[in-house]
């Protein structure tokens, strides 16, 4: 992954945490499919609105809700 690469996968991240659904689903693929592998939503979730659906329950069980990777690589790094 270049470096624009992890910026950008990185500003994704900073918008999911605003809850900036415009910018965190800008570059999105109309169908896109995301999957989570535990909890009560577990399984692939297809589209925007169902996504964000998803998201907006899982962080509705929480006062604060937020995303933080503990580190982003470029392909070149590993």
């Amino acid at each position: 992954m270049s470096k624009e690469n992890v910026e950008l996968v990185r500003s994704i991240y900073e918008a999911f945490n605003r809850r900036d659904w415009e910018s965190a689903f800008g570059l999105a693929a109309p169908e896109f499919e995301f999957t989570l592998r535990r909890g009560p939503n577990a399984g692939p979730h297809r589209g925007r609105e169902e996504v964000q659906r998803v998201i907006e329950d899982q962080a509705s069980a929480f006062d604060l809700w937020i995303i933080e990777p503990e580190e982003f690589f470029d392909g070149t790094t590993w």
